[in-house]
């Protein structure tokens, strides 16, 4: 799956943690500043899919710098962008993939006789393990 439609659907699993969940008020500041820097970046994606499709420098590619592979890279993999019905149904199987994972939480959280907390809590875990998985250890 592409990674924009991976943080879309860890969008939806915050958006119900957002919602049910008691936020402090630093805390939503916070998230607001990420929900801007996340949207900012999917407009950047969209664009530099759209930009790849009518740039065509001529330019030798037989030795680009780092640089230059990196932004490669990076056009090819936002490549799903330029097609949405594309990139609607990796979003839904990405979604699907974190409704998943959300159950198996519940599921762990019953099994370990926690079943007194909301599903919420799931999702909240399920947000920190991601979250979690960022840092290299």
């Amino acid at each position: 799956m592409t990674l924009q439609a991976t943080r879309g659907a860890a969008a939806a699993v915050r958006l119900i943690v957002v919602i049910w969940a008691a936020i402090p008020s630093w805390a939503a500041t916070m998230l607001a500043v990420v929900v801007c820097i996340g949207a900012a970046s999917l407009a950047a994606g969209v664009v530099l899919a759209r930009r790849h499709d009518e740039q065509d420098t001529g330019e030798s590619t037989e030795h680009p710098g780092r640089l230059r592979e990196i932004v490669t890279t990076l056009r090819q993999g936002l490549g799903v962008l330029r097609q949405p019905r594309q990139a609607l149904i990796a979003t839904a199987f990405e979604a699907a993939g974190w409704f998943c994972q959300l159950l198996a939480v519940w599921a762990t959280m019953r099994a370990f006789h926690l079943s007194r907390l909301p599903l919420v809590t799931a999702a909240l875990v399920l947000v920190l393990m991601n979250v979690a998985n960022l840092i290299p250890l």
